[in-house]
């Protein structure tokens, strides 16, 4: 029944099941069509009745109970700002109530949605979850957004430094943006005396060299 209800469709049966509803949780961890808080709801109140599939609830729950505290907290800040806009959340807005109660990450990803989600060029909320978007490394989140893709490469020196080279010029990519963010990021982690000024150092570290080439700032004069 759960998993019908994630995927709107036909599920699978068998040994698959369990491995499958997995998988559909951790897809729909932060879809808001879902409501997790009446699923798990749900599941208590059959839990505490004797019917003759009170196995199959038994079953569900132990792969539902792990994810109830992240999945319900969301739920929560999902509802409040539902409450106080009337309306659907705005990517934005999942972001900021996804990392809620933690400082520094919802700071990182305000910033994030400040500069990579600019109209007429490509956005990162379009690459990563809302889950991810503020947890991924400097590094990494920038491979991820310049690359499309999210499979970790195996050095990620190398394959940024390639990334960049194969976008500068790519009229998707707003590079002044992207050195405005790590020029940002770079004064914020300092000023909140984050642990996570480092990244910031290790990214700048590798961008730096190409900054008046992508940024417009390498004019000849004959």
């Amino acid at each position: 029944m759960l998993i019908h209800y994630l995927k709107n469709s036909k599920g699978p049966c068998g040994n698959n099941l369990i491995a499958t509803l997995r998988k559909e949780i951790e897809e729909n961890k932060n879809n808001p069509d879902i409501n997790w808080k009446n699923i798990f709801d749900y599941f208590d109140e059959r839990n505490n009745t004797k019917t003759a599939y009170r196995h199959e609830v038994v079953e569900v729950m132990r792969v539902l109970e792990p994810y109830r505290e992240e999945l319900t907290q969301y739920q929560i800040h999902l509802s409040c700002i539902r409450n106080r806009k009337g309306k659907t959340m705005s990517t934005y807005d999942q972001i900021m109530a996804y990392y809620a109660d933690d400082e520094e990450f919802q700071k990182r990803a305000q910033t994030r949605l400040k500069y990579f989600e600019r109209e007429g060029y490509r956005k990162l909320s379009d690459i990563l979850s809302v889950a991810d978007y503020a947890d991924k490394v400097e590094k990494y989140a920038l491979y991820y957004y310049l690359t499309k893709e999210t499979i970790s490469p195996y050095a990620i020196t190398p394959a940024l430094i390639k990334s960049i080279e194969d976008n500068i010029d790519n009229p998707e990519i707003d590079w002044n943006a992207i050195y405005q963010y790590f020029d940002e990021r770079k004064q914020e982690a300092t000023t909140l005396g984050c642990n996570l000024v480092e990244e910031v150092m290790d990214a700048l570290e590798i961008i730096e060299p190409y900054r008046d080439q992508l940024t417009g700032n390498n004019f000849v004069l004959y």
